[in-house]
């Protein structure tokens, strides 16, 4: 969730801090680059968990529940991404319940139909349903 943010102050801190350490150990790559390996390594456990079970005969049904958990935290992790941009929201979203389904989508207005759709963010909980208009910086980037 707090990966911007991270990157930021890597970024904002490595010229000093991070070339200290790294003269001082000596690793081989920059220390930023071991930092991203957890997040890329989330992506992996599902191609070893495969592997293991296209070679193990024990064990199957408890690489296929490990193989299940290990496919959902991408997901998971990336619908807590866009959840915790959500402003102006009155309650507490957690007060909602469990994030069912996140999706962006886009609205078109009848009454100006040669005019582009306007992108909307839907977020389904256990208890609501909420629509957000996306925001974008002055770069052009949704935030």
């Amino acid at each position: 969730m707090n990966n911007e943010e991270s990157t930021r102050l890597i970024m904002e801190h490595a010229v000093n801090y991070f070339r200290k350490i790294q003269q001082k150990h000596g690793p081989a790559y920059p220390v930023n680059s071991y930092l991203l390996k957890p997040v890329q390594r989330i992506t992996k456990y599902p191609l070893l968990l495969k592997d293991l079970m296209d070679c193990c005969e024990e064990g199957k049904a408890e690489l296929k529940m490990a193989l299940d958990v290990t496919l959902s935290i991408p997901k998971r992790a990336n619908d807590a991404m866009h959840l915790s941009v959500l402003e102006g929201f009155d309650d507490s979203i957690e007060s909602q319940g469990e994030l069912l389904l996140q999706e962006s989508f886009k609205v078109w207005d009848s009454k100006i139909p040669f005019r582009m759709g306007k992108n909307r963010q839907l977020f389904l909980l256990e208890k609501s349903m909420v629509v957000c208009k996306v925001v974008k910086d002055n770069k052009g980037k949704s935030r």
